[in-house]
């Protein structure tokens, strides 16, 4: 008996292969536009599954047959799979490729698919990275992209296709069959392929899409329309997420070819989505990049781990931009081994991820970060939303020293400001905001009786991180908790998949931090307040403890708070802070480099 042989597909759900690898796969010149196509063969339902790979060259003008290539979530326990024979050799695939080949079999004719936990060699690396590469044009040049939601459900089958007909003439349709199938289509919507990374450019880069649950089949642009009909009426409950990616798909279809669009667009844009493995957070937007400079992140980026990747990026994002706002978005979601590199993967969708147990395989641990105070306007901040604008180190770029240090090190130069003295409680439940503040306070010197002691103005001037002005009176931590039990809000709720710029909008209008409470709730939630040995109040991350350094670094609008360094152990970034009289450089910074009245120092940490 052949020895068994265990492949990996993109989102790790692993193939099982009876036979040896060279009997099912053979060879694919690398660096080349060959790929494999699957050639299902005709058989009735109850019949076992057949089917055998032919290679084909993409460079050709037309293919020797047209293929579909086949969109879908991978699903279910890995040790759920079925059996199917392919080239001759018996091979085990996900349950949910098998309930697609089964449905989309002719009972007649042979129907060619490219499906790439079959058509790659998942087992091979190098054959795997390469073929990623190649997928953008995999799915352009596909006559059709075949959504697959899954075999369906009681429910529709039950149905006997009645659904979506009314979903083929929502145009025409009465508000009472449009009412018929609103829990049928919640349903649909529920399935995990709306949340998953590769569907975007699969979708965004195809010709003609359908979707297709269990035997049923409507167009992509029928469904749609569909969904803008029901979206009129809030009340039918059509999930928001699926209406942005909608929204999103269609936006990109009318740009394609933007050559403006870069990867940490792409990656900030649809930073809530599912990836089985976590490298895919990245590489799976590099289809839809006309320039992919940065994004030529590694060679091989498979054999790297999901760590180096990330920081490779983050450093390429430094270089190119000189600003360390790539940085000061890693504040509570780093990579393991580089605090100041951002872990894609943590950034997933929370009801997302905690509906889908392959989260599980890259974010055990997960925690929410605070609101930035400043991020280049990468995401909704205090900065931003408020209007007021920083400037600690007066916008000089960061210096970029990056060759010869491991994937792990981050070059930065600046100086040293403070170190903190001592800290507070860690402000996280809004039940507790008059005791946090009170208790805040009473580190910070207070309570003061006169309202307009100096004392007083600059501890409630740190609270509201300068971006709101006024004077408040002695029960105002009490009045604070009380008006946000009574509505809450933050900079989260902003939808990740939309336009920047109509993203941006949306902070500055839609969610306007206007008033006292706002502010402080942006500014303070999961964070502490500090005092410095210079007698400076302030606001840091979890992190924040007594000794942590307070640095400007050339690249940032803001001070960071550093972990202090010791021989032979780097600095660790902890997050950037809101720190009294250093959030705006007094003078001409640039003078006051070159005649070295300030003296900035080069250094790397991890």
């Amino acid at each position: 008996m052949d020895r068994p042989y265990y492949t990996y597909p993109r989102s790790m759900g692993p193939c099982l292969a009876f036979s040896s690898e060279d009997r099912v796969y053979g060879d694919l010149r690398q660096g080349s536009q060959q790929v494999r196509i699957l050639k299902l063969h005709p058989g009735l339902w109850s019949a076992n599954i057949a089917a055998e790979l032919i290679t084909a060259d993409l460079n050709t003008s037309t293919l020797e047959q047209h293929y579909e290539a086949l969109s879908y979530s991978w699903g279910g326990h890995w040790m759920l799979r079925r059996s199917v024979t392919l080239n001759g050799c018996s091979y085990l695939v996900a349950d949910t490729v098998y309930n697609a080949l089964k449905e989309l079999r002719l009972p007649k004719k042979e129907r060619w698919l490219w499906i790439d936990a079959i058509c790659i060699n998942q087992g091979n690396l190098e054959e795997r990275g390469w073929q990623v590469a190649l997928m953008d044009s995999i799915y352009r040049k596909a006559e059709k992209v075949i959504v697959w939601l899954g075999k369906g459900s009681p429910q529709l089958d039950r149905s006997h296709g009645a659904v979506f007909r009314v979903i083929r003439n929502a145009d025409k349709a009465l508000p009472t069959e449009i009412d018929s199938i609103r829990d049928p289509i919640a349903e649909m919507m529920r399935a995990r392929w709306w949340s998953r990374v590769w569907i975007v450019q699969e979708v965004a880069l195809a010709a003609s899409v359908v979707v297709r649950s269990g035997p049923n089949e409507v167009s992509w642009d029928t469904l749609t329309a569909c969904l803008e009909r029901l979206a009129s009426k809030p009340e039918q409950g059509v999930d928001k997420k699926v209406l942005s990616f909608v929204s999103t798909i269609a936006e990109l279809k009318s740009s394609n070819g933007d050559q403006g669009r870069s990867l940490l667009d792409m990656a900030l844009r649809f930073r809530d989505r599912v990836a089985g493995n976590p490298r895919d957070k990245l590489l799976g937007y590099l289809g839809l990049l006309q320039q992919p400079t940065e994004s030529l992140i590694l060679e091989n980026p498979y054999r790297k781990s999901a760590g180096e990747l990330f920081a490779h990026f983050a450093a390429s994002c430094i270089t190119s931009s000189g600003s360390l706002a790539m940085v000061a978005i890693a504040e509570g979601l780093a990579v393991q081994k580089a605090s100041w590199a951002v872990d894609w993967a943590m950034m997933t969708s929370p009801d997302w991820r905690d509906n889908d147990p392959l989260a599980e395989s890259y974010s055990s641990s997960y925690n929410e970060p605070p609101t930035a105070f400043w991020n280049g306007d990468l995401l909704p901040s205090v900065s931003e939303s408020t209007g007021r604008r920083y400037s600690a180190t007066q916008s000089l770029p960061a210096v970029s020293m990056q060759k010869g240090l491991s994937w792990n090190s981050l070059y930065l130069n600046g100086w040293r400001t403070d170190t903190v003295k001592s800290c507070c409680d860690f402000y996280s439940d809004v039940k507790a905001t008059a005791k946090t503040i009170r208790s805040w306070e009473k580190l910070a010197g207070g309570p003061w009786k006169n309202e307009a002691d100096l004392r007083r103005v600059r501890f409630f001037k740190t609270l509201v991180a300068d971006a709101w002005s006024g004077i408040l009176p002695q029960d105002w931590p009490e009045r604070c908790q009380d008006r946000l039990q009574q509505k809450s809000l933050t900079l989260n709720d902003v939808q990740p998949e939309r336009d920047m710029e109509a993203q941006r909008n949306s902070v500055r209008h839609g969610l306007s931090l206007s008033t006292s409470e706002q502010v402080f709730h942006a500014s303070c939630l999961r964070r502490r307040f500090f005092i410095t040995q210079g007698g400076r109040f302030g606001l840091g991350g979890k992190g924040v403890s007594e000794k942590s350094e307070v640095w400007a670094l050339l690249g940032s609008q803001v001070p960071f708070i550093l972990s202090p360094s010791s021989a032979g152990t780097p600095s660790k970034f902890l997050g950037q802070a809101y720190v009294d009289g250093l959030m705006d450089y007094k003078g001409d910074l640039h003078e006051d480099l070159r005649t070295h009245k300030v003296t900035t120092c080069g250094f790397w940490i991890r």
